[in-house]
């Protein structure tokens, strides 16, 4: 009996340690990851309205060449530079600096071109954490939805502003990879199908002008899902530095987002933990009992 009692100690003890173990790897690639973000964040802060904007832009492309323009999302998390490269499979796992990160780096798609095509399409990882495109789930929410509804793009002495108008799950395979239409007809084809899978949707009115940008992170909803967020651009203006320092992210998700992390991230050991917890309670009333016969 006391040499099963030892076995099982001891295996209670290894599963704690292997749990906690696993926990402080996942905090630490997090916290590096976070570390990284913050430092190039900050390069991009406007503090005050006199401040040059380009030189933080020359900043940014001279760390990393791929850099196209900053993004802002009010509401949510994402406050990152936007980068592009022919290979869509590296940014998935590489940051800004060009080092492997968890997090990867927001990232076009290899197919836009800035001079000819329609639709930006941005890629990003739905981290637990809240980073990247992990604050993009309130998006789901109707009231979120109506309340959150601006994007902007920060590039050279322009900011753009796009209004989301609709969001959706499809299928990574669904024909929403498409940045370049051959005509009007194919494009309003684009929108209508993004439209018959939508969560939310507000009807906007499309020309030939019309542009548009389409956030992409991965969903759970089914195998190869994909969470989109589609908007249209309506204005381009020079850059306006004393409304720029208001464009920040203003971090009303952060206690969803946070919270809802740690019930993804940690449900299984806690519920581990719940059982490891019983089974010594379990023991150790046994053993009384056992002593007191």
């Amino acid at each position: 009996m006391k040499l099963i009692k030892n076995i099982l100690n001891v295996i209670l003890v290894l599963i704690i340690v292997l749990c906690f173990y696993k926990i402080a790897v996942k905090q630490i690639d997090y916290y590096k990851a976070n570390k990284e973000n913050s430092n190039i964040q900050k390069i991009m802060e406007i503090q005050k309205p006199n401040e040059n904007l380009l030189n933080k832009e020359k900043e940014l492309s001279s760390i990393n060449s791929d850099y196209k323009f900053w993004i802002k999302i009010p509401g949510t998390e994402v406050n990152y530079p936007v980068v592009q490269t022919d290979n869509n499979s590296y940014y998935l796992h590489h940051n800004f600096k060009n080092e492997e990160s968890i997090e990867g780096n927001l990232f076009i798609y290899n197919k836009y071109n800035e001079n000819s095509s329609r639709n930006i399409l941005i890629f990003g990882h739905n981290m637990r954490n809240g980073s990247m495109f992990g604050s993009l789930w309130p998006y789901k929410d109707t009231n979120f939805f109506n309340n959150n509804k601006y994007i902007y793009i920060i590039q050279g002495d322009y900011i753009y502003k796009y209004e989301i108008f609709g969001d959706a799950v499809v299928h990574a395979d669904n024909p929403y990879l498409k940045v370049n239409f051959k005509n009007q007809e194919e494009f309003i084809n684009y929108i209508n199908d993004i439209k018959s899978k939508a969560y939310f949707w507000r009807d906007v009115q499309v020309n030939e002008d019309t542009k548009l940008l389409t956030l992409s992170t991965c969903s759970y909803e089914f195998d190869n899902a994909r969470f989109v967020i589609i908007s249209k651009l309506i204005s381009k203006n020079k850059v306006d530095k004393t409304e720029l320092v208001k464009v920040n992210s203003n971090g009303k998700t952060s206690k969803l987002i946070k919270f809802e992390y740690m019930l993804k991230e940690y449900y299984l050991i806690i519920i581990l933990a719940v059982i490891i917890l019983m089974a010594l309670g379990f023991l150790y009333v046994k053993l009384r009992k056992r002593n007191r016969n």
